[in-house]
């Protein structure tokens, strides 16, 4: 695995900076809708807008739910890995203040795009709530998973993200997740063992 990281990280370093924004803008712009598909935008926009109550919902049922007898209390690691996202992709945004794409897909449902673009804070905070929850149902790996690539392709379809931006924030939302669950001291003999989240870093 660390081989081919270290592959990928060398060709990157000997493609210049232009060839990879030009790379970057033509597969977004190949993943962005053309307004052809009603249900498929309506889907997707919709799947956009709602992550963030999907993640909160989950934290709140865990707080809903909470079994006193356990060491750890799992809403307050998903609360803290959302929170702590949502200030580290702020951050950086702000940092980088990358521009957003030009956007050619109309949307079909309510949609704004008041901060910069880089990285992407839905797909971070989808990516750290399912880091989270993948920690603690295993099972559950292959949805979660799939639920993070449809954020991904959700926020790069509806023209909100270039998909540089959702990769990074898939990445920034599994680092803070991490960060979260060892922060937070859950037992980890209690705990499944470590994240399988489909993909290794």
């Amino acid at each position: 695995m660390i081989r081919r990281l270290a592959l990928i990280l060398l060709l990157l370093s000997l493609a210049s900076a232009n060839t990879l924004s030009e790379l970057d803008r033509r597969l977004s712009a190949s993943l962005e809708g053309s307004n052809r598909l009603p249900l498929l935008d309506i889907s997707l926009e919709a799947f956009a807008l709602t992550t963030p109550a999907v993640e909160w919902g989950w934290v709140f049922h865990q707080w809903q739910t909470n079994n006193s007898l356990e060491q750890y209390d799992l809403y307050k690691i998903g609360a803290f890995s959302l929170l702590t996202t949502y200030a580290a992709a702020g951050t950086v945004k702000y940092l980088i203040r990358r521009e957003r794409p030009e956007r050619k897909y109309q949307p079909r449902l309510w949609n704004t795009r008041i901060t910069p673009s880089f990285p992407s804070g839905h797909v971070a905070a989808s990516s750290a709530w399912a880091t989270v929850a993948t920690h603690h149902f295993p099972k559950s790996a292959p949805l979660l998973t799939s639920y993070v690539i449809l954020s991904v392709w959700s926020q790069v379809y509806v023209g909100n993200h270039y998909l540089s931006d959702a990769v990074a924030g898939t990445l920034l939302g599994w680092m803070m997740g991490r960060f979260a669950l060892d922060i937070m001291g859950t037992n980890s003999a209690k705990a499944s063992p470590y994240i399988q989240f489909s993909f290794s870093l």
